[in-house]
């Protein structure tokens, strides 16, 4: 069972306040979903380069951070692979944040989950039309005003752009992941 959206991120926040790395705790997961949606090969070893250069200059990084990495590739790899929607943002819920700052880690998030595609899927202009325009509202998205008042009506949008984002990611990695999952077992020879 998943911690609580809010429990996670302060547990992951915390870790990298001690190792001294400027991130917002929302990046990591973007980071991790962009390599993953990007099509690096789903196995324990093919996301570590690529999260290393972009989370730490290629350096790796200390135990505790690494656990909350490990974790959240692990689940979000196996949400992606399952299909059905059942992958989540990893975002401030809204009884603990005001909507600004839910638009900010979203913002944070998009920027974050487009630097990793790319880096894993540095052809991301040929792309299918229908994927690079909506890898180009992510563009839009990530640079959207967040200071914004508390409305029905904002609350509303926020929701509705966190979905496309999540639609987004899941359209990336039906696109450059769906050859690279791990088998479940090795075929028989006979």
């Amino acid at each position: 069972m998943s911690l609580p959206a809010t429990l996670l991120l302060e547990k992951i926040q915390q870790a990298l306040r001690d190792a001294e790395i400027g991130l917002d705790p929302v990046e990591l997961q973007a980071i991790i979903a962009g390599i993953i949606a990007g099509g690096v090969r789903l196995d324990e070893r093919g996301w570590r380069t690529p999260f290393y250069e972009l989370v730490n200059d290629g350096q790796k990084l200390p135990e505790a951070i690494y656990r909350q990495a490990q974790r959240l590739y692990r689940e979000n790899a196996a949400k992606l692979a399952e299909g059905d929607f059942k992958f989540e943002l990893l975002l401030p819920e809204d009884d603990d944040a005001s909507l600004t700052q839910r638009l900010e880690a979203l913002s944070l998030w998009t920027q974050a989950f487009l630097t990793a595609v790319a880096m894993v899927q540095p052809n991301l202009n040929k792309a299918p039309r229908d994927l690079k325009e909506m890898i180009d509202d992510l563009g839009a998205i990530a640079q959207v005003e967040a200071n914004v008042d508390d409305s029905d009506d904002n609350e509303q949008a926020y929701v509705e752009l966190a979905e496309y984002v999540k639609l987004v990611v899941v359209s990336c990695f039906t696109e450059y992941s769906s050859g690279n999952l791990e088998p479940k077992s090795k075929p028989t020879l006979h």
